[in-house]
């Protein structure tokens, strides 16, 4: 069992890794809309916006599932604490 559990968490610690970097992508892409806003002002504002508005939607989204397997990863780390002490005890 403690096998299992090791391995799940090794994917739940892969999935947290690609989330991260995926959020850092997005916040990298809000920037260069930033940046875009300042080099190029005959692009629509309202274009930028919604660009804008959408990336930091899909952070929050990503961001959302990050803390729901960083839980995840927390619970299961707690039960194989728990099932290491029972078996010491």
């Amino acid at each position: 069992m403690q096998v299992n559990q090791g391995f799940h968490q090794g994917l739940l610690e892969q999935r947290i890794d690609r989330l991260q970097r995926h959020i850092q992508q997005l916040d990298d892409e809000v920037a260069s809309v930033d940046d875009l806003r300042a080099s190029s002002p005959q692009l629509s504002t309202d274009t930028l916006r919604e660009l804008e508005h959408s990336l930091r939607a899909e952070i929050l989204r990503l961001q959302y599932e990050l803390d729901t397997w960083e839980a995840e990863l927390r619970l299961s780390r707690d039960k194989i604490f728990e099932n290491e002490q029972r078996d010491d005890g």
